[in-house]
């Protein structure tokens, strides 16, 4: 019902494969709560209570449900060791690769014990715990973030979790807020999992919930082969639930295309500094060499220099190259996945692939993307500020996505769901 607060009504036990995780007590919305029961299937030893089912007494203002859930929140954390405060970024780091989100941790091992962390910007409250590889204790191989808000307009609480046990990935978020609750999961992970060589996909589940929880106004079950192919094939669901969620972890470069593949549709050449092009040179001088070792050097140099000198080589005049260095730089290039033709002319066209690259660091890009999409709206007007501060950016994204590309589905599934999450446990 509106007003009354679902939320320090459940506990839930967490764990991976030991050692490497153990238990952790821990509150979630009810929202949240289905969420993760569709992880059962591909995590281990998840255990709960039921729900109290005790009514409330009395209705509390929005600042008393805040203090009751921060008080809770407090009390789990009470007897947990504490780390020095430090940014998210000194956490973890979110990538991709080969279209795939990857999570890499940023912290030491914490011996499988969650120790309580200040994040200077993302204000809260949050446990985090590090592990490590069983038969090789100094190799980080796992990693498991919770974390407590209690801030945004009508929001009771909103809870965000990371788990990244190896090969897996797992982020969700719930949110308790007066006139809705809404859990968000999105997971990488084999598509069959008895199957030891099936393929990675990735797959977002949402269910949003009106002012009753038993009122259910959106469920959606969308999978696609990586993360960038989900933004792609469901851009509106996932600018209007997943983004979000990486603004909170400031994680937003993860949605910026790949700017090999925005400057091969877009057209133009990319600026690269001189001490860039001097580590390219040196760097394919090697491929010269005849020892094998050097050139193996060779092309593991160039692929560290990343994009940056890929879209400088793609566009390099090779006069006065040798065929072994053209060869080199022919199977650098190939690694960075070149589009074909007719597919760059579709993503041309495509006002869901010009807004993401507006999420770009390179303005010259960004600018690119704006012409293009104020020629391909027709009548709709196209409001960004290219110079403005990224949040605003941002923001002006967000709006661009609800004018060009509509409202997110209602109801949509590209499988069979993993669990009915209009279901109480």
């Amino acid at each position: 019902m509106a007003g009354t607060s679902h939320l320090g009504d459940t506990v839930r036990r967490v764990r991976f494969s030991a050692p490497v995780i153990s238990p952790l007590e821990k509150r979630i919305t009810g929202a949240l709560k289905r969420t993760l029961l569709m992880i059962t299937i591909t995590m281990p030893a998840f255990a709960q209570t039921k729900p109290s089912t005790a009514p409330a007494t009395q209705q509390l203002t929005l600042e008393q449900e805040r203090a009751k859930n921060r008080k809770s929140a407090e009390e789990e954390f009470a007897g947990l060791q504490t780390i020095s405060a430090r940014p998210l970024s000194q956490i973890f780091d979110l990538i991709v690769d080969h279209d795939q989100l990857v999570l890499v941790p940023k912290l030491t091992s914490t011996n499988g014990d969650p120790k309580r962390v200040e994040i200077t910007d993302f204000p809260g409250l949050a446990s985090v715990r590090v592990g490590t590889d069983k038969y090789k204790p100094q190799q980080i191989n796992s990693m498991q973030m919770q974390h407590y808000s209690f801030s945004g307009p009508g929001v009771r609480e909103k809870i965000t979790q990371l788990l990244a046990p190896p090969t897996y990935l797992h982020i969700a978020q719930g949110v308790d807020a007066e006139t809705y609750s809404v859990d968000v999961s999105l997971m990488r992970q084999p598509e069959d999992q008895a199957d030891p060589n099936s393929k990675i996909v990735t797959t977002m589940y949402v269910t949003k919930f009106g002012p009753d929880e038993g009122d259910v106004i959106a469920k959606l079950s969308i999978k696609a082969d990586s993360f960038v192919a989900l933004r792609r094939k469901y851009p509106r669901e996932t600018q209007t639930y997943l983004v979000p969620i990486l603004r909170d972890l400031h994680e937003t470069k993860v949605l910026a295309v790949d700017p090999l593949v925005a400057r091969q549709v877009l057209g133009g050449k990319s600026r690269t500094s001189d001490e860039m092009i001097k580590k390219i040179k040196t760097a394919m001088e090697k491929f010269d060499s005849d020892k094998f070792q050097e050139r193996e050097v060779a092309a593991k140099e160039l692929a560290a220099l990343g994009g940056e000198a890929a879209m400088y080589l793609r566009d390099a005049p090779r006069t006065g190259w040798s065929q072994e260095q053209s060869n080199g730089v022919d199977a650098f290039l190939a690694s960075f996945g070149a589009i074909a033709p007719e597919e760059a002319e579709k993503l041309g066209a495509s006002p869901a692939f010009l807004i993401d690259v507006l999420y770009s660091d390179d303005a010259s890009l960004r600018q690119a993307a704006l012409a293009r999409l104020k020629k391909i709206a027709m009548d709709k007007p196209i409001e960004f500020d290219n110079s403005a501060s990224e949040e605003t950016r941002f923001d002006q994204i967000d709006h661009l996505s609800r004018e060009l590309l509509g409202p997110p589905a209602t109801q949509l599934s590209s499988e069979k769901p993993m669990i009915d999450s209009t279901r109480a446990p």
